[in-house]
This record gives structure tokens, C-alpha cells and sequence, in this order.
């Protein structure tokens, strides 16, 4: 399958290639993505195929999901990541799903599930400020990402 077709709007897909800083790949767009599709299918590497699927979503939905976008990402990549998703969802709702929470700076509002039921929501600085488990998974990461 190919990603473009005839009623995309070639404005919008453009405006969203610059953001997610996808021209590199922007000619072969007419191309087949992997093998499973066409023998003669492009591989992109994997940030560039986290890339694509966040375009994707900026180019199609209003409510995004995420569960562990970055679980495939060397660390590099995954701080790149961040930062693009950071800057673009500026016009879309998204439930971004981790347990490195690190990866949620920049999250406006957290919620913290225990056992299938929300024990805690707030912004960042106010559950770092409380005793609970975000505090204490905080805690017990921060070393890892400092």
C-alpha cells in the first residue's frame, strides 16, 4: 500500500512532512513501505517509521493513543522523539501510555493507573510534591535518565 492517493490533500501532508521532519523520505512517498507489501518495498529505519506514524495521526485524528511509542528507539532517537511529538500535537488530544516517565515531560496532565483504578492525576510538580506512587516511580528513575 502506498501513502498517497488521489484525496489527500497535498497541502496538509506537505505542512506535515516539515514537522515531523520526514523530507528526506518526502519523494519516495509513492513508494510501497516494507517488503510484506511489494518485493520492491522501501525499509525505512525504525525512527523513521515512528515518524511516519505520528504524521499519519497529526494528518488524520483528533484523539491519538500512544502505548510505549518509543519501546523500539535507541535513546537518541527516543529524545528526538519526544521533542517532535512535543511540538506538533498542538491541535490534537493525546493519551500517551509509559512507564519511563521521563518520556512524559512533556505531558500536560498525568494519571497514574494501580490495579486498573486511577489513584492519582495532576500536572507533574504536583505529583512529584506528594507522597505516592508517582513520586516513588519518579524517584526510582530519575537516577536512570540524570
Amino acid at each position: 500500500m502506498t501513502i498517497l492517493n488521489s484525496k489527500l490533500d497535498k497541502n496538509k501532508l506537505n505542512s506535515i512532512i516539515d514537522k515531523v521532519n520526514l523530507s528526506k523520505i518526502q519523494s519516495k512517498l509513492e513508494f510501497y513501505f516494507g517488503k510484506e507489501y511489494n518485493s520492491n518495498g522501501i525499509i525505512l529505519s525504525g525512527g523513521e517509521q515512528q515518524k511516519l506514524l505520528i504524521g499519519r495521526s497529526l494528518y488524520s485524528e483528533k484523539i491519538i493513543i500512544m502505548d510505549e511509542p518509543t519501546s523500539d528507539l535507541d535513546p537518541k532517537m527516543e529524545t528526538i522523539l519526544y521533542e517532535l511529538l512535543g511540538s506538533v500535537f498542538d491541535e490534537q488530544i493525546m493519551l500517551f501510555i509509559s512507564h519511563k516517565l521521563a518520556s512524559c515531560k512533556f505531558c500536560d496532565e498525568f494519571i497514574v493507573i494501580e490495579d486498573g483504578r486511577i489513584i492519582q492525576n495532576g500536572t507533574h510538580e504536583e505529583l512529584v510534591n506528594v507522597d505516592g506512587l508517582y513520586k516513588k516511580m519518579w524517584n526510582s528513575q530519575l537516577e536512570l535518565y540524570t
